[in-house]
This record gives structure tokens, C-alpha cells and sequence, in this order.
């Protein structure tokens, strides 16, 4: 989820700093991927900047049970 998704649903976001949460665990389960518990990486928020909200963004993330990265996307 994205805590600027209702600014995007209503058309009102302009730009400026929007976020997505990546429920990394979840998605781990999801895949069949037991991982004892406490995990690691439960939730992973990534905060960008959007300068031009009529602009197609991607925000990528690489994900593993110990650690992730993420870079602009193109």
C-alpha cells in the first residue's frame, strides 16, 4: 500500500514526497517461503520524491528474507 494512494485515486496529487510499503513478509509467505519467526524484514517503506505527477514512476524493490535494495526503475 501507499499512504499518497488516495491523492493519486481523487486525481488531486500534484507531486512532492509520496511512499509505497512493501509487506515484505507477507509476500515471502505468500511464495511458500516459512521463515521463523521474528522475520527480519516485516515491512519495508520507501519514500520518494515526485517532481511531475503527470510522469510514470516505478519504484522497484529487490527482496530477500535478510535484506533488499531499490534504485529509481526506468
Amino acid at each position: 500500500g501507499g499512504w499518497c494512494a488516495a491523492a493519486l485515486a481523487r486525481g488531486s496529487f500534484r507531486g512532492g514526497v509520496c511512499g509505497l510499503d512493501f509487506a515484505t513478509s507477507a509476500s515471502f509467505s505468500g511464495l511458500g517461503r516459512d521463515l521463523a519467526p521474528p522475520h527480519f524484514l516485516e515491512v519495508v517503506p520507501l519514500r520518494f520524491a515526485v517532481a511531475d505527477a503527470s510522469k510514470h514512476y516505478h519504484g522497484p524493490l529487490v527482496a530477500s528474507p535478510g535484506g533488499y535494495a531499490t534504485y529509481r526503475g526506468s
